[in-house]
C-alpha cells in the first residue's frame, strides 16, 4: 500500500513537471547564449564568425509578450533567440547583413 503510494505520487510529480508552463528566457541569459553559440559554432563550423554583440533588440506581439530577440553581431550579421525555454533557443543565423523586422517578414 505504501509503495504504491509513493509511486503514484512520484508519478504525478512527474506528471506535473511535464505540463508545467514554459518560463521566460530573461535579457542577460539570451546574451550569454548567443555568445556560448558563436563561440561553439565558430569552432564547430572552422570558420571565422563575427565574435562581438553589438546589441540585443526583443520583438514584442500586440500585448506587449516579448517573442524573439536578434542579437546584432559585428560587423554584421544576426542571431534570432527564442524567449521560451520550451523552444530550440537559436532559431536563425547569418553571417551577413541585418535583420528587419516587419509585418511581412516578422
Amino acid at each position: 500500500m505504501k509503495l504504491s503510494f509513493k509511486l503514484g505520487s512520484v508519478a504525478l510529480a512527474l506528471l506535473w513537471a511535464c505540463s508545467s508552463q514554459a518560463a521566460s528566457v530573461s535579457e542577460s541569459m539570451t546574451h550569454l547564449l548567443a555568445q556560448n553559440w558563436l563561440d561553439i559554432e565558430a569552432w564547430r563550423l572552422h570558420k571565422q564568425l563575427p565574435t562581438h554583440i553589438a546589441g540585443l533588440r526583443a520583438f514584442a506581439d500586440a500585448q506587449g509578450r516579448i517573442l524573439y530577440r536578434v542579437a546584432d553581431l559585428a560587423p554584421q550579421g544576426y542571431i534570432i533567440l527564442a524567449t521560451d525555454d520550451n523552444i530550440e533557443p537559436i532559431i536563425a543565423f547569418s553571417d551577413q547583413g541585418s535583420y528587419e523586422s516587419s509585418p511581412q517578414n516578422p
